[in-house]
């Protein structure tokens, strides 16, 4: 449970920082900036009404429509809603141009995807989504450190399910090339030690 708050909260402050491609319209980029504040303020329901309404509107650009439907995915996450969570994260990641110019976003999404797959009891499709994240992070150029936290997601399903020897081989295979990328006193091979 440690390890999956700390990720949740890296990702809050992620979304929270994330750089607006141009073609982000200014309300849009304000509006979901401030939803995201409520549902920090512990507001979820708030700010899912502020992100639905957001969502409604027909002028949203793809990018932006992406980063909503990802917000109101870990919203319902929050919420304990994970059907409506995946159903979020899923139509994040269609409405996510092919040509985006944030090359984070995809992959923040689909690490998402990932954690709400672990918790419908669905490992195997959640490995291949952090991979498949973690994969698509380290194409960004130094974003090695990103792409890492998709690797200490692994571990965690096979935990969650109970297969502890799974677990322990997923943290090993993460630890090895979290230590290969990053160096063995980067604080996230030192967390896949743990």
């Amino acid at each position: 449970p440690g390890m999956t708050c700390l990720l949740q909260r890296l990702a809050v402050v992620f979304l929270l920082t994330m750089p607006l491609g141009a073609d982000d319209s200014r309300f849009h980029a304000n509006a979901l900036r401030d939803a995201l504040k409520l549902r920090e303020q512990g507001s979820s329901r708030d700010a899912g009404v502020a992100l639905e309404r957001l969502a409604s509107e027909s002028d949203v650009h793809p990018a932006m429509a992406a980063r909503i439907q990802n917000a109101l995915g870990l919203i319902r996450r929050d919420q304990g809603r994970w059907p409506q969570a995946v159903s979020h994260f899923e139509i994040a990641l269609k409405y996510l141009p092919a040509d985006t110019t944030d090359c984070l976003l995809r992959p923040t999404i689909t690490g998402n995807l990932g954690e709400a797959r672990i918790h419908q009891g669905r490992l195997r499709e959640a490995r291949a989504l952090f991979q498949d994240a973690f994969t698509t992070a380290r194409s960004c150029r130094g974003n090695d450190a990103f792409a890492s936290l998709q690797l200490l997601s692994l571990p965690g399903g096979g935990r969650i399910q109970g297969d502890y020897k799974l677990a322990r081989q997923l943290a090993e295979r993460a630890e090895r090339q979290l230590r290969e990328h990053l160096g063995p006193h980067h604080p996230h091979s030192i967390v896949a030690l743990n």
